[in-house]
């Protein structure tokens, strides 16, 4: 069991044995020493008790015991892991010997200072005095240092959670009037209370939450932080479509070229791609541009990290071998930019792009290093245009007060910590908070401060993402257990858990108040389908398809139902008019075949999977199986084709057996029975 645990659980002198054996291992530091004063106060208290001896302030010394130990654990384990990193090492013996108070931090040489906040031990009152004074008596004259000795204490915070250091973040949210430095400091304290995963510090961190939530912007700051952190994670995804579907198309279609000489303006004469082109085509080749571009800024404006895949590469300049340049705001005349910017001086674009471009502060820094690299392969014309201000970044913002908006700043910040923890080699050792954003921590830790339309909020974007666990403490939690608006949270939840009966209830009561609400009414047909009330499932399909007829999946899931209750030939001639309209579209495809089989018509369920691309059928579980049925029933054979099983999800026998013991309904119509599935399952 971990020091801490035990010590929450009393267990003070077997915690001490267990820090005193990591304490041996660093005879410099004063642990050992420390430990044994402690173990000697608890032997003379239970002395003491064993003689009858009544002490009045034996409570007391045993709570302050338990504090010490408790420090002094953080202190080890911050000892024992942070300062063990190879990338960390180094700097020891140079920060152990600075003044820890924030001014002399702050005059110091920033690489070592944020090393020395970064390995910082236990912090007591009057450290977060001195931090919370220096943030809120600044009066905006904040200098790069007070940004990055921030960072570097959420980072510490987050790698070895301390109520100090997250209550000193809290405390700086609420009162500082720096917007950015509130933002960096908000993200710093639900990061590093989100991280504490084993909850060993309960009473601590409310402290630290009843703190921050006393501030009335905490509670809309949370629910948009929630949602922009699972985005950052989603980075290397959008990066795979913006790189691999939507820039190809942006490029191609774009009025410039990269030669081997640099970028220049497209010729249209002697450009071998154009040379055909009428005005129209032309017109036509810049419409499509235009439509991928907006696309892309979409993608922005809902959240998207949509820099990330390009700026990734460009995060290998000696600016960023200093871990402190990571988290430094923006500034032209950062000494280490000296150099490129008299390559760059007197530049317009520049100076449009860094006031109004949609870049984080890390990616700012990629981009000026980035083009002074490449300016000067620019023809002269590409050059005028980008100081006429004919070219610029996708996400321009024309309105720069949505730059200082707290949500925008709060997402900049996050898109550089993610920066950080994906890319520095330092950053990927550490514990990263980006790893489980879809655990909904940050959330679920402040239900009790949240009320209950946020919170209803909440657990509509819970469902959306399927998070069920999270769901139930909404619930748990919510304060009218009889509002209406609860029975679908619950039915949701039931679904989920496969209580159909229960759900169907909440469900209903759902309804009665606001009729065709279609989730409620998707939920009820999910339930008795799951349950085998197939006649009852197609009833509530029916009425969805009615409401959304444009919608395929409630077609598609009516006449799967109709099927299993055994009223195929009633939904045949749909399904083929569905096949027509949709011919590529192979789920459609795929319940027809199904439908056919169930029909007694294999021979044309057959001829549907035959005209299925080779690829679609042997990735798709349900397809192949149903491809399998077709031939067997047919040509009493297996087919030839084989199920292309991916590393990550390979079907196994078991697997097989349960998803064909599904089907056993329809097979039974052809006599395939146990064995049949049996050595079926045992052949693919």
């Amino acid at each position: 069991m971990l020091a801490i645990h035990l010590i929450d659980n009393g267990q003070l002198i077997e915690a001490i044995n267990e820090l005193s054996a990591i304490a041996t291992k660093y005879p410099s530091e004063d642990f050992s020493e420390r430990l044994e004063a402690l173990r000697m106060e608890f032997n003379m208290m239970q002395e003491y008790f064993s003689k009858g001896i009544n002490d009045p302030k034996r409570g007391e010394m045993y709570r302050i015991m338990k504090g010490k130990l408790q420090n002094l654990d953080y202190d080890i384990q911050v000892r024992n892991d942070l300062m063990e990193m190879p990338m960390i090492k180094p700097w020891l013996k140079s920060v152990s010997q600075m003044d820890s108070t924030f001014d002399a931090l702050l005059h110091a040489d920033m690489e070592h200072a944020f090393y020395a906040v970064l390995t910082s031990y236990h912090w007591r009152n009057e450290n977060i005095d001195d931090w919370v004074h220096a943030y809120t008596s600044a009066d905006g004259s904040y200098t790069t240092a007070h940004y990055v000795l921030l960072s570097a204490l959420t980072i510490s915070a987050m790698q070895h959670f301390s109520k100090q250091k997250a209550l000193c973040l809290a405390r700086i949210f609420n009162l500082c009037k720096d917007e950015v430095m509130r933002q960096r400091a908000f993200v710093g304290c639900i990061l590093s209370l989100s991280m504490d995963r084993d909850m060993v510090y309960n009473k601590k961190r409310s402290e630290v939450l009843d703190c921050l939530f006393s501030n009335p912007d905490a509670i809309k700051s949370l629910i948009e932080f929630q949602m922009q952190l699972i985005k950052c994670t989603q980075a290397d995804t959008d990066a795979t479509k913006i790189n691999e579907t939507l820039m190809p198309e942006i490029m191609k279609n774009q009025p410039f070229i990269i030669t081997r000489n640099g970028i220049e303006e497209r010729d249209e004469d002697n450009d071998p791609n154009s040379k055909d082109d009428s005005y129209e085509d032309a017109e036509n080749r810049i419409e499509a541009m235009e439509q991928n571009i907006r696309k892309v800024q979409q993608m922005h404006r809902q959240g998207s990290d949509i820099f990330f895949g390009g700026f990734k590469q460009m995060k290998r300049y000696p600016f960023f071998y200093k871990t402190s340049n990571w988290f430094a705001p923006f500034d032209i005349k950062h000494p280490d930019l000296s150099t490129v910017m008299e390559k760059l001086k007197n530049s317009k674009f520049l100076e449009r792009v860094l006031e109004k471009g949609p870049f984080c502060n890390s990616d700012k820094y990629s981009f000026v290093f980035a083009l002074s690299d490449v300016i000067g392969t620019f023809s002269e014309k590409v050059r005028n245009l980008l100081e006429e201000g004919e070219m610029g970044p996708i996400g321009m913002h024309d309105d720069i007060a949505e730059l200082q908006d707290p949500a925008y700043l709060r997402r900049q910040y996050l898109q550089d910590l993610f920066r950080f923890y994906s890319i520095n080699p330092l950053g990927q050792t550490l514990s990263n908070p980006f790893k489980d954003a879809e655990d909904f921590e940050a959330w679920l830790i402040s239900l009790s401060y949240i009320d209950s339309t946020h919170l209803m909020e909440i657990g509509r974007y819970l469902i959306k993402k399927k998070y069920y666990r999270g769901l139930e403490d909404i619930i748990n939690c919510y304060p009218d257990q009889d509002c209406v608006d609860l029975d679908f949270l619950s039915g949701e939840l039931l679904l989920s858990e496969q209580v159909y009966g229960e759900a169907v209830d909440y469900y209903n009561s759902y309804l009665q108040e606001h009729p065709n609400h279609q989730p409620s009414l998707r939920g009820m047909a999910k339930a008795y389908y799951s349950s085998g009330d197939y006649g009852k499932a197609s009833f509530y399909y029916d009425a969805l398809r009615t409401l959304d007829p444009e919608r395929i999946s409630y077609a598609l899931n009516y006449s799967m139902a109709m099927v299993k209750d055994g009223k195929a030939d009633e939904v045949l001639n749909e399904l083929y008019r569905l096949n027509f309209e949709h011919p590529d579209n192979h789920a459609v495809s795929n319940t027809l075949g199904w439908a056919l089989l169930y029909a007694e018509k294999p021979e044309k369920a057959l001829s549907i999977y035959e005209k299925m691309p080779s690829d679609v059928i042997s990735h798709d579980l349900s397809i192949y199986l149903n491809y399998v049925y077709a031939n067997f029933v047919t040509r009493f054979r297996m087919p030839e084709l084989k199920f292309q099983r991916n590393d990550s999800n390979q079907p196994t026998c078991q697997m097989l057996l349960e998803e064909m013991r599904a089907d056993n309904a329809m097979l039974a119509i052809y006599g395939i029975g146990e064995a049949e599935i049996s050595i079926m399952a045992h052949s693919l």
